[in-house]
C-alpha cells in the first residue's frame, strides 16, 4: 500500500474508533442515568411515597413505576 492510501486508512480507522466510542460513552450515560432513576424510584418507595408523587417527581408513569419496582423486588427475594 503507498504512503497516501496507508495515511487515509489509518484517518479512515481513527474516525472509526471515535465514533464508536463517542456512542460508546452516550450509551453508557444513557444506562447510568437509567439505573440511577430506578434507584431514586426504589428509595422512594422504602420511604413509603405515594406512586403518584414519584410519578411526578421521576416523570415516569406509574406502570413504568410499578416495573421498576416489582424488577427490584424479585431482585432481592
Amino acid at each position: 500500500m503507498c504512503n497516501l492510501s496507508q495515511g487515509i486508512f489509518e484517518q479512515g480507522v481513527a474516525e472509526g474508533e471515535a465514533r464508536g466510542e463517542a456512542r460508546g460513552e452516550a450509551r453508557g450515560t444513557i444506562q447510568g442515568e437509567a439505573k440511577e432513576r430506578e434507584r431514586l424510584i426504589i428509595n422512594m418507595d422504602k420511604e413509603g411515597m405515594p406512586l403518584e408523587l414519584i410519578s411526578r417527581v421521576t416523570g415516569l408513569t406509574i406502570e413504568k413505576i410499578i416495573t421498576v419496582l416489582g424488577k427490584s423486588k424479585a431482585v432481592t427475594a
